[in-house]
């Protein structure tokens, strides 16, 4: 099995591309859960679960860019190029399928994520910034509304997380907020671009 060129620790929320047959590469949130092996877990019936199960070519991105977390998390969005534009590392995966079931009415599906290949594109200083932080925590928070048993409640602490975001945020964590605002909180019946939530 191929070695990561980095470390994975804990949960790293990343930037997943997988190839669909005919619409090019559908762009996704995925959660990388570190250890020996490397897994992810996928919720419903979505189209990278639906790539992953055809065996279809998969990369991941790890990224900074709040507005794009959103986008992949919270939107529909497809691209002609399986990379990342602005990616800090990508790797290409082999998502392998560990077994499934089904939590509150939701079916779940568990894998293991080897890489086939990978890049680290670029080094820079870490920077811990509290809006970023923040940004993301919603984001997730936000994806998953569609499954939440205490939906409200989690509606109140993406209205908290976003005034973070918003105090001490950079200028594109707070382009992601209000962002996150208007696919959250307003009724966009009309807009094909965002996901059911």
């Amino acid at each position: 099995m191929k070695k990561w060129p980095f470390e994975i620790e804990g949960i790293v929320e990343v930037v997943v591309t997988t190839c669909d047959a005919s619409k090019g590469w559908n762009v996704a949130l995925l959660g990388l859960r570190g250890g020996e092996i490397i897994t992810a877990r996928t919720w419903g019936r979505t189209r990278t679960r639906e790539n992953f199960s055809k065996g279809r070519d998969a990369y991941v991105h790890f990224v900074r860019d709040a507005v794009l977390f959103v986008e992949a998390a919270l939107c529909i969005k497809e691209q002609k190029d399986p990379h990342i534009e602005g990616s800090y590392a990508w790797a290409k995966i082999e998502a392998i399928s560990r077994g499934g079931g089904r939590e509150r009415g939701t079916e779940w599906e568990d894998w293991d994520i080897n890489i086939r290949e990978g890049q680290i594109v670029k080094e820079e200083v870490p920077i811990v910034n509290r809006g970023h932080n923040a940004i993301i925590e919603a984001t997730v928070i936000a994806s998953r509304l569609r499954i939440s048993q205490s939906r409200e409640k989690d509606l109140q602490k993406i209205e908290s997380l976003l005034k973070i975001a918003e105090k001490c945020g950079n200028v594109r964590d707070c382009e992601a907020k209000v962002l996150v605002e208007r696919l959250v909180f307003q009724n966009f019946e009309g807009d094909k671009q965002r996901k059911k939530f």
